[in-house]
């Protein structure tokens, strides 16, 4: 396969990789919002087994979640590609053409390459947070002033009606 027929069918991966990627968060954003249901975790107390799930085209939120999760390695891959055979041509860029040249240009490209990873690894390599959700609500109501519409009555209430764990 020629050179430039390569680069095409990445770059055609890449579209459709990116298509999917978009759909996919588009979907989760609008039309399946967080809340819209789940098949395991809130499946405890009184009506449970009533609890509406949305699904589209047979998958839950979750599901989709899998989907987009899958788009994004894989595009991840395909991009990776894409930098692999277009090496030389970054380089030739970065270092510039004139042969007195300051170095200003590849040092701005080094600069951007390393804040584009740091932001890329960053998120794997933080540590969570645990709390319960009783606290949460509290950190939330004390930083915004509301807690989804509930009053601080019906959050003790709520608070209180929860067993111990």
């Amino acid at each position: 396969m020629k050179r430039v027929h390569l680069n095409a069918l990445v770059d055609a991966v890449a579209l459709i990789g990116f298509m999917c990627l978009a759909s996919t968060g588009l979907i989760l954003r609008f039309q399946l919002p967080p809340g819209s249901g789940e098949l395991v975790g809130r499946g405890q107390g009184r009506g449970a087994a009533h609890r509406s799930i949305d699904l589209l085209w047979g998958l839950t939120r979750h599901e989709w979640g899998d989907v987009h999760y899958w788009c994004a390695v894989g595009l991840l891959v395909v991009l990776s590609l894409h930098l692999f055979l277009h090496w030389k041509w970054i380089v030739c860029v970065l270092r510039g053409t004139q042969p007195g040249a300051s170095g200003w240009r590849f040092a701005i490209g080094l600069f951007a390459f390393v804040a584009v990873v740091l932001v890329v690894i960053l998120p794997l390599v933080s540590d969570l947070t645990t709390t319960t959700r009783e606290q949460l609500q509290r950190q939330r109501i004390e930083q915004n002033g509301t807690n989804s519409g509930k009053t601080e009555t019906e959050l003790q209430r709520w608070i209180d009606s929860r067993p111990e764990v």
